[in-house]
């Protein structure tokens, strides 16, 4: 009958416009913007040999080679990369870095 031919012909669901598709990415990135970042501070780096690693004890210093007002790196998540570098700083007797250079 023609009631459903005409009911066949139409279209189920609108195709998505691109205003749509827009809007939609941008949500994503909007979402992306919320995503938290594990970062890390690395001050400098030590090789030690097994030998030494296994000798280690409670109470020991390590003497890493670096001064206190040597740059760090800041690295997010698991990367080897740094994303920043920066200075040690103080605040209200807690530890904090100023970012004197980025790299992303």
């Amino acid at each position: 009958s023609k009631k459903i031919e005409d009911a066949q012909s139409e279209p189920s669901e609108e195709p998505p416009q691109a205003d749509d598709s827009v809007a939609n990415e941008e949500g994503s990135l909007v979402a992306l913007e919320n995503v938290m970042v594990d970062l890390r501070v690395q001050v400098a780096g030590k090789r030690l040999t097994l030998n030494e690693l296994g000798a280690l004890r409670a109470g020991q210093i390590i003497d890493l080679g670096c001064r206190p007002e040597d740059p760090v790196e800041l690295i997010a998540d698991n990367s080897d990369r740094p994303i920043a570098s920066g200075e040690l700083v103080t605040i209200d007797d807690q530890l904090g870095v100023r970012i004197t250079k980025v790299f992303v």
